[in-house]
């Protein structure tokens, strides 16, 4: 009976399998694209998200295997990764905004922080990113920062693997390559590994997420990036630089900080009093603000610090940064 409940659903159209599906959005696609238009860099671009097991060994204790989660946004045109994260919980709207922040500005400083041995040049604002309908892809900062960059959100049908074919195979080759490496399938006995012991290494070294998140940084620049795509049949470096050469990358004209208060959370309208502005039950003032008493004005938070906020006019103009002096005298960023 599931057989053929099954067969029936993939014989009807595709708009009536999305709706059976119980989709919460309706996909925005670009109609008349062209190949020339699909080739130029940071046009198509797809974000996923996956998870690497990592074999963990503790000072004392027995030997556990935790999962890391990892995002990237891939050129679908290059092949070229345009960012990549990693973090230990299932990623949210902060490591959304890395996400977009790492793609859109200037690598430099990041690929010295990773240590890598060649250049990373691909810096773009995706205009049509695909992602599928995970919550983190469904939230309200995702919206609002199509909305200010801007670049349109396409969502993968339901349980369709070709929907995001590139990013896919990317994590397909990663989990390859570096999954099976644990201690019980690489030389795992004493004979094989000789003198080298994985669990005394483990210790010694003492890996975090951050020494991941820059080992998988060097690999997709010195790595991925400089070898021959069997299905690109080219090196997606070299693609990359032919095709920003050619149709030129769509890049932020701003300053780094201008970017980073733009893909802030946004938390609406909020009314200046006397002693500031109120905001999760802190007052938050500046010199700046004395001059709009009883003024309404919007509000934008960066969820890893609350020690200060950005204020704009109700237009959208940047008034000032107000601060929380009870948040500041602790010395420390304190999250959302």
């Amino acid at each position: 009976q599931v057989r053929a409940v099954i067969r029936e659903l993939e014989r009807t159209k595709q708009s009536v399998r999305e709706a059976r599906a119980g989709r919460l959005l309706v996909p925005l696609s670009v109609t008349g694209r062209s190949i020339d238009v699909e080739m130029r860099p940071g046009f198509l671009c797809e974000l996923d998200e996956a998870t690497m097991d990592v074999l963990v060994v503790p000072i004392k204790g027995t030997k556990i295997t935790i999962r890391l989660h990892m995002g990237a946004i891939i050129c679908a045109g290059t092949r070229v990764p345009l960012s990549i994260v990693v973090s230990p919980k299932a990623l949210d709207q902060w490591d959304y905004r890395r996400l977009l922040l790492r793609a859109i500005v200037s690598k430099d400083e990041l690929a010295r922080w990773a240590g890598c041995k060649k250049p990373w040049a691909a810096s773009a604002i995706p205009i049509v990113l695909r992602a599928d309908h995970g919550k983190i892809n469904t939230c309200h900062l995702v919206f609002q920062a199509a909305a200010d960059l801007p670049m349109v959100l396409e969502f993968a049908p339901v349980r369709d693997r070709h929907g995001k074919p590139f990013i896919e195979s990317l994590f397909g080759g990663l989990k390859r390559e570096l999954e099976h490496r644990l201690e019980i399938t690489t030389k795992s006995s004493p004979e094989a590994r000789g003198r080298h012991d994985p669990a005394s290494a483990a210790v010694r070294l003492q890996v975090g997420p951050e020494d991941i998140e820059k080992a998988l940084i060097r690999y997709f620049v010195d790595s991925y990036s400089q070898k021959w795509h069997r299905r690109l049949r080219e090196v997606p470096a070299s693609v990359w630089d032919a095709a920003a050469e050619r149709f030129g990358v769509r890049t932020w004209q701003g300053s780094t900080d201008e970017l980073r208060r733009l893909l802030k959370r946004d938390e609406g309208e909020r009314l200046v009093e006397r002693h500031g502005i109120s905001y999760r039950r802190r007052w938050y003032g500046s010199c700046e603000l004395m001059g709009h008493l009883r003024d309404t004005v919007r509000i934008k938070v960066d969820e890893d610090d609350l020690r200060a906020i950005d204020v704009y006019t109700q237009s959208g103009k940047f008034l000032c940064v107000a601060v929380s002096g009870e948040l500041l005298a602790q010395g420390r960023p304190i999250s959302r």
